[in-house]
């Protein structure tokens, strides 16, 4: 609940400062998708900050890296539920342990 209270705050604040600045119909709608979505991903207790929500036209784009195929269809699943989702594009990366920065692989050292 909360959530989409703060989602309907930004719709507002969203559509008045797109129309103040001469933004399109279309980038006010490609907007309240992503917070729509975002919303959804985070109703569903994915790990809405580690997927990244874009869209265009009406098609979503999600990208960033998920701890399973499991949570990968499901956020799939869960952004084509989302009103106004024509298309969805897929981007996320699967990946057990994220990497750790400064090590690669045969370097000999370990986690």
């Amino acid at each position: 609940m909360k959530v989409r209270f703060i989602v309907g705050i930004a719709v507002v604040t969203l559509s008045a400062g797109c129309a103040s600045t001469g933004g399109s119909y279309r980038d006010v709608q490609d907007a309240m998708t992503t917070m729509r979505v975002n919303a959804q991903l985070a109703d569903a207790n994915l790990p809405a900050n580690k997927i990244d929500v874009r869209t265009f036209d009406r098609v979503v784009k999600l990208s960033g890296f998920v701890p399973s195929q499991a949570v990968r269809q499901r956020a799939l699943a869960a952004t084509r539920q989302v009103s106004g989702v024509e298309r969805v594009v897929d981007h996320m990366t699967v990946i057990a342990h994220p990497p750790v920065p400064g090590l690669s692989e045969g370097s000999g050292q370990t986690r």
